[in-house]
């Protein structure tokens, strides 16, 4: 299909184990010794600007290596000069390498792109038949199911959600979390206008049906979230509402406690 890129693994042959790259995290006390006494005689060596056969040879009857493997490790003390660089090489099959045939794995990835990453959701159950019908059309052996979940987990998960979801759901999930910028330290540094409906229905004094829910319009100091002002009105919010709610935001508020009876309760 036009457009699709496959995540194809690195394979590793023949299919008997191989040497991986020391870590210096999962290493025993053992190997730490060795790797030290290994750099007590390679260090000296790797500051030389050639190392000869003699040498070369002294130092594998000293390590009880061989001559090869000497170079070896003053090659990869030059490029990393630490100790972990003269760990030994732990056997097995490096990290997500895989024993499949080309073939059965470039199979997994088409049938995972063309039919798991769809809109319609199958589960993986679907998906491992999907499979196995395609390897039983083109005389493949078919793989187990672990070796398809270790291919899943290798295509990024935004992509997977994307396909399976939707854009929208994958931005809700991966999208970057947003700092809030509306801050303020100071009184009056930012103030806000919002507006939200009241939960009060208004009655016609006349034939008391009624006539809808009000609307409140409050502008609110971000330092210290003091009401400065509001205006409440039967209209949708709008330049009026809010140039009212402006209005009772700078005014002083003890002519409109007292016509209303009201103690001076107001701080702003």
């Amino acid at each position: 299909m036009s457009g699709m890129v496959y995540a194809f693994t690195g394979i590793s042959y023949p299919l008997t184990s191989v040497s991986r790259t020391p870590d210096w995290q999962s290493t025993n006390t053992k190997d730490w010794q060795i790797a030290t006494a290994r750099e007590a005689i390679i260090r000296p060596l790797a500051e030389l600007p050639r190392v000869t056969v003699k040498a070369a040879g002294e130092a594998a009857h000293l390590l009880g290596i061989s001559r090869s493997l000497v170079y070896e490790l003053i090659a990869r003390f030059r490029r990393r000069p630490q100790t972990s660089s003269l760990l030994r090489g732990k056997r097995g099959l490096k990290p997500q390498s895989t024993l499949l045939a080309p073939s059965v794995h470039k199979l997994i990835m088409e049938a995972i792109q063309e039919f798991y990453l769809q809109r319609e959701r199958p589960r993986f159950a679907d998906l491992m038949r999907e499979i196995r019908t395609r390897c039983h059309q083109q005389g493949y052996p078919m793989p187990n199911f672990r070796s398809v979940k270790k291919r899943l987990v290798l295509i990024d998960a935004k992509a997977k959600v994307q396909r399976r979801f939707g854009a929208a759901t994958a931005r809700e999930q991966f999208a970057p979390v947003r700092t809030n910028t509306h801050q303020a330290d100071l009184p009056l540094e930012r103030v806000q206008i919002d507006h939200t409906p009241v939960d009060v229905i208004v009655l016609s004094e006349r034939d008391r049906k009624p006539i809808g829910r009000p609307w409140l319009t409050l502008a609110i100091d971000v330092a210290s979230r003091a009401i400065m002002g509001f205006a409440v009105l039967l209209e949708p919010p709008s330049t009026i509402s809010v140039a009212l709610t402006l209005t009772h935001a700078v005014m002083s508020k003890d002519a409109w406690l007292a016509d209303r009876e009201m103690p001076r309760v107001f701080r702003c």
